[in-house]
């Protein structure tokens, strides 16, 4: 076993220990075991010290369950304390030996030592955080239990932050500031902090809020006037040093409440942090402190009014932005059946026109939808079926757009009917070209099949639906992509239109 000296007096932070055995592990660490030690194991929800064995860094502790002995004294728990170091503690030696690797570490000595010794140092600013985090959990959770009769059902001391778990269903502001309260009275009265070493039988005369895990070698702290629980880490003498307990926020985790807090020196450094986020923020409104949230909450709104604002303005300049694509897109298709109808017209009207000239045009109806004769909007059919449909083409490059402007404005159009929408975007730093095709209901084409085609020269990547397809290649080939795909379009289209006219 391991005499553990943490457990007689925790503010020593030197001491020295026979090497009782030493061995390298598989990742090139040595364990190191000691007759006697200041360095507290990882246990019971606290982490390990950490230090140095003769200026070899003490990187983890660990306890073994293997007993070297049957008898028990009080302070001597069964077990070994495994310190995982960076290198070998080194034994004495008269002599350097052929062979020897690089590195390992000898000490020349007058004469041999019969048991090796070595000299340790805990890291004591890392130790006393473990106390007074480690004694106000304590506290803190007697505080709950006092008040709502909970019990801690979890414990977790981590770098930055403690956390408990309650066995609670909820947990109101209101109570946890309470607790918080009453824990920070204890404090503030600096009660005296005792630990305990007891048998079995004995526990009857401890206000125990659950009984002990262990069933022999049971070690309690007591915090006067409090209630006692079993525990084997490290804490101060009395409840004064601990400073301060301050809750940081409450969580539901699976069916228990989960309270998350600091002690001592981490409470004065979360104060010092948010105290400073607080003057800056006031420092910038040109408010103080108090009014500083109602001043949060004006500029909320005025912010919110102003998007509203913003995304109307966006919402007129997409529809001229819309309008403007609209007015240049190209026809795929015949000659409406109506003008054809009126040349038919104005040629019979000439042939019965002794001077044999044609007639005055008359002006075109109406256009209605896209710019298409009441006529020439009713649904077409399918591509070749009738030579009367025409189809419409934008095939743009629009500058320093970003994929969702892209296919926000490539939906706006379509949606039009008949139409398909080639959308590009190109930025002058950037290597990639964004490219977007989409295409309306009524159009008998695949948009996923035509990106494929116009991603073959850009050497690039995408897909989507047959409706909506996007991607992004090679900038300087995206020309060669919208020539491509606007003579897959047209192929598409014209050669059935030719074929239903032969």
């Amino acid at each position: 076993m391991t005499i553990k000296l943490f457990h007689r007096d925790q503010y020593q932070t030197e001491f020295q220990a026979r090497v009782i055995e030493q061995r390298e592990r598989p990742d090139g660490t040595w364990e190191v075991y000691l007759d006697r030690t200041l360095f507290y194991p990882t246990s019971g929800g606290q982490p390990h010290d950490t230090g140095f064995l003769d200026g070899i860094r003490v990187m983890e502790v660990l306890e073994t369950e293997t007993p070297m002995v049957s008898e028990v004294e009080p302070g001597r728990n069964p077990g070994l304390i495994a310190h995982i170091v960076g290198a070998p503690v080194p034994t004495s030696v008269t002599a350097v030996e052929p062979g020897r690797s690089p590195g390992t570490i000898l000490h020349v000595l007058e004469k041999s030592c019969a048991a090796p010794q070595v000299t340790g140092r805990i890291d004591w600013p890392r130790r006393f955080d473990h106390m007074q985090q480690h004694a106000g959990q304590h506290i803190l959770s007697g505080a709950f239990f006092r008040l709502l009769g909970t019990q801690t059902v979890g414990f977790h001391l981590g770098k930055e932050e403690v956390t408990i778990d309650l066995a609670l269903p909820a947990l109101a502001p209101a109570e946890a500031a309470a607790a918080e309260d009453l824990a920070n009275d204890i404090v503030f009265e600096n009660r005296a902090i005792l630990a305990h070493w007891v048998a079995p039988e004995e526990l009857v005369n401890y206000p125990l809020r659950k009984p002990p895990a262990r069933k022999e070698n049971i070690r309690l702290v007591e915090v006067e006037d409090s209630i006692t629980p079993p525990c084997g880490g490290t804490h101060p003498r009395r409840a004064g040093e601990i400073g301060l307990i301050k809750i940081l926020g409450i969580e539901r985790v699976r069916k228990d409440i989960r309270v998350h807090f600091v002690c001592g020196q981490r409470a004065l450094q979360d104060y010092r942090l948010k105290n400073g986020w607080v003057t800056e923020v006031g420092a910038r409104l040109s408010l103080p402190g108090p009014e500083i949230v109602a001043g949060v909450e004006r500029l909320l709104t005025s912010l919110k009014e102003k998007d509203k604002a913003l995304e109307e303005l966006r919402e007129d300049l997409l529809q001229y932005q819309v309008e403007g694509l609209l007015a240049r897109r190209k026809r795929i298709g015949p000659e409406p059946i109506s003008q054809s109808l009126r040349l038919s017209k104005r040629m019979d009207d000439a042939s019965r026109n002794p001077a044999g000239k044609l007639p005055p045009e008359s002006p075109p109806a109406p256009e209605e939808g896209l710019g298409l004769t009441s006529q020439e909007s009713e649904p077409p059919e399918k591509v070749g079926e009738r030579d009367d449909v025409a189809y419409y083409l934008i095939n743009e490059v629009l500058a320093d757009r970003l994929p969702a402007e892209l296919r926000t404005l490539a939906t706006r159009l379509v949606a039009k009917g008949r139409t398909v929408a080639v959308l590009a975007s190109e930025k002058e730093a950037e290597q990639l070209a964004q490219l977007v095709v989409a295409r309306s209901q009524d159009v008998p084409l695949d948009a996923n099949a035509l990106l494929k085609k116009g991603l073959l020269p850009m050497e690039g990547r995408g897909g989507g639906s047959p409706f909506l397809a996007q991607g992004a290649g090679k900038r300087e080939k995206l020309s060669q992509a919208r020539q491509a795909i606007d003579e897959a379009v047209r192929q598409a289209v014209l050669p059935r239109r030719s074929s239903a006219l032969s």
